[in-house]
C-alpha cells in the first residue's frame, strides 16, 4: 500500500514538472487591450495569428497584438567540432599549366561618346521634390485624433458638415472644399428631390493603419457611411486604385441619398451603387468644377456586379491595357527612375 502511494506522488510530482516547464516554454502574446494569450503559434499570415492553447487553437487579429515573446520549446544542439584532417591525408595539389596566350593586335582608335551625367536632376528640382516627400510625410504623421482639425461647411446659408481630419491643417482644409463642392454637385444631380437638413459628420484619418486599428475595419475596406447615424469615415492616402476624392465622392452619394430617401435601406442595391459608381469616377477640376465620366464608370459598375467571371476578366484586362504596347516603354523609364529616386532618398526600393 505504502509502495503504490509512493509510486502514485512520484509520476504526480513528473507531471507537474512537465505541465510547469510547457507553461514556461510556451509563447506567450501581449495584445493592446492588456490581456493575453499563451500558448504555442502553430501558423501565421500577414493579419492573423493562430495560437494553440490548452482550450483548443485561438485565432489572434495582427491589429491587436503588442508584442510577442517565443519560448524556446527546442534545446539547440552543440555545433560538431570540426575534423582536422591530417597532413598526409591531404590531396596532392596540382598546378595547372597555363596555355600561352596570342599577342593581340592593337585596336583601332574608336570615337568616345560624351560622359553622361551622373546628375538625374537639377539641384532645384531635386529640392523640390524632397519638399514634397516631406509634405506627404507630415501628412501621414498628422496629429493625434484628439487634436483632430475641424472645418465647417456651408451650403447657402446653412451648415451642411462637420469635417474632422487630423492630417496636416493643409490637408484637412482641402477636404472641406472637396465636401463643399461635392455637395454641390450633388444638389444638382438630384435637384428634383428636396434633402433633409441635418448637419452631418465627416471623419477623415491620417493614415490607412490609424483608419483600420480606431474604426475595427476590415482589410480592404477604404471608407463607410453609417445611414441613420449621417456619418462618413475615410482616411487620407491610398489604397490599390482607390484614393480619398474617390471615396469621398462614392461614400458621400451614398450620405446624399440617405437625406432624400425616407428608406434608404429598402432602395435596390444597383440604383445606390450604380449612382455612387458614377460620382466615384467624376473628374474633379482644381477650380471645384466636377465632371461625371460614364465611361470609367461602366467599368467599375461591370466588374463589380456582373456575375460572368471571364466576362470580368475580359473587361479589366482591356481596361488595364489600354495604353500597351505604346506606352511600355515610357512606363519601364518610369519605374527605373523610380527607382532611382528611391535610392537618392536613402531607400532600398520605392
Amino acid at each position: 500500500m505504502q509502495r503504490t502511494r509512493f509510486l502514485l506522488v512520484f509520476l504526480l510530482g513528473i507531471a507537474l514538472c512537465v505541465l510547469v516547464a510547457s507553461q514556461t516554454l510556451a509563447d506567450v502574446i501581449y495584445k493592446t487591450d492588456g490581456s493575453r494569450v499563451k500558448g504555442k503559434i502553430v501558423k501565421e499570415s500577414d493579419e492573423f495569428v493562430w495560437v494553440k492553447t490548452r482550450y483548443g487553437t485561438v485565432k489572434v487579429d495582427k491589429f491587436d497584438i503588442d508584442r510577442i515573446e517565443h519560448g524556446d520549446d527546442e534545446e539547440k544542439p552543440d555545433p560538431e567540432p570540426k575534423k582536422i584532417t591530417p597532413p598526409e591525408a591531404e590531396k596532392p595539389v596540382v598546378e595547372k599549366v597555363k596555355k600561352p596566350v596570342k599577342p593581340q593586335e592593337p585596336k583601332k582608335p574608336v570615337d568616345e561618346p560624351a560622359p553622361k551625367s551622373d546628375k538625374l536632376m537639377s539641384e532645384d528640382n531635386l529640392n523640390k521634390l524632397r519638399r514634397i516627400c516631406e509634405d506627404r510625410m507630415k501628412a501621414y504623421q498628422g496629429v493625434p485624433w484628439g487634436n483632430a482639425h475641424k472645418f465647417p461647411v456651408n451650403y447657402g446659408n446653412r451648415k451642411v458638415f462637420d469635417v474632422s481630419c487630423n492630417s496636416t491643417k493643409k490637408v484637412a482644409k482641402h477636404y472641406a472644399w472637396l465636401m463643399g463642392k461635392l455637395y454641390t454637385k450633388y444638389c444638382k444631380v438630384f435637384a428634383a428631390f428636396k434633402p433633409k437638413t441635418i448637419v452631418c459628420r465627416i471623419e477623415i484619418y491620417r493614415n490607412y493603419t490609424e483608419f483600420r486599428k480606431l474604426k475595427r475595419m476590415p482589410p480592404g475596406v477604404g471608407g463607410f457611411y453609417q445611414p441613420g447615424r449621417h456619418v462618413l469615415c475615410a482616411f487620407h492616402g491610398t489604397m490599390g486604385t482607390l484614393n480619398t476624392t474617390g471615396v469621398l465622392a462614392h461614400e458621400g452619394c451614398h450620405l446624399f441619398q440617405d437625406l432624400f430617401l425616407s428608406r434608404f435601406q429598402y432602395a435596390p442595391i444597383w440604383v445606390l451603387e450604380g449612382m455612387a459608381t458614377l460620382m466615384e469616377a467624376a473628374k474633379i477640376e482644381k477650380d471645384g468644377k466636377i465632371h461625371i465620366r460614364p465611361d470609367y464608370g461602366d467599368y467599375v459598375a461591370f466588374t463589380v456586379h456582373a456575375h460572368d467571371a471571364d466576362a470580368r476578366n475580359q473587361v479589366y484586362a482591356a481596361f488595364t491595357e489600354r495604353g500597351f504596347p505604346k506606352n511600355a516603354e515610357v512606363l519601364e523609364r518610369l519605374l527605373i527612375k523610380r527607382h532611382e529616386l528611391a535610392q537618392l532618398f536613402g531607400y532600398a526600393t520605392w
